[in-house]
């Protein structure tokens, strides 16, 4: 009988754990965040704002805006000092959708760069895949792990920094 009662224990324990995840609203998530993103979006690093909105428990809209700084990567030494890539600010914007439960969502949108410098183009768009584990409270740190693909020939570009994958932690409220 002991046995039993240990056993009956254990699994409403189990049980009221697996359901407090599921009993938060979408509503009741965290909709802000203030994000740090490292490379990806034609910049080296970037600090973005961006809002979620639920849709249902199982789908979210994310939009985001922010700034950044770039720089090409220099693979060779000059030692004149004459060929130096500019620096350039880059402005991301992106909306995306996510499907997921819980605090794991796949998303998928579109996003864009302007870019300010002497570069070329001034304005970069690209389709965004990635990962999202965002917190189900506020005052938790969020992170994403995406991709971003150029659908333009690149021949044309000149001194941006362009890489196809970044990596962003948030603090969401």
């Amino acid at each position: 009988m002991k046995k039993f009662i240990i056993l009956v224990l254990f699994l409403v324990n189990g049980l009221s754990v697996s359901c407090q995840e599921s009993l938060i609203s979408a509503s009741s998530r965290p909709g802000n965040s203030i994000n740090l993103n490292l490379l990806g979006r034609a910049s080296s690093v970037t600090l973005t704002y961006e809002r979620l909105f639920p849709v249902s428990e199982f789908f979210l809209i994310a939009t985001d805006f922010g700034g950044g700084y770039g720089k090409e990567i220099e693979l060779g030494i000059d030692s004149t000092g004459t060929n130096k890539p500019p620096t350039y600010l880059a402005i991301p914007h992106q909306v995306s959708f996510n499907i997921g439960k819980g605090r794991s969502f796949l998303e998928a949108g579109i996003g864009g760069t302007a870019i300010i410098g002497n570069v070329y183009p001034h304005y970069i768009w690209f389709p965004v895949v990635g990962y999202r584990f965002q917190p189900l409270s506020s005052g938790n740190m969020k992170v994403r792990l995406y991709g971003n693909f150029l659908t333009v020939n690149t021949d044309n570009f000149r001194n941006i920094f362009f890489t196809p994958f970044g990596l962003s932690l948030g603090y969401c409220f």
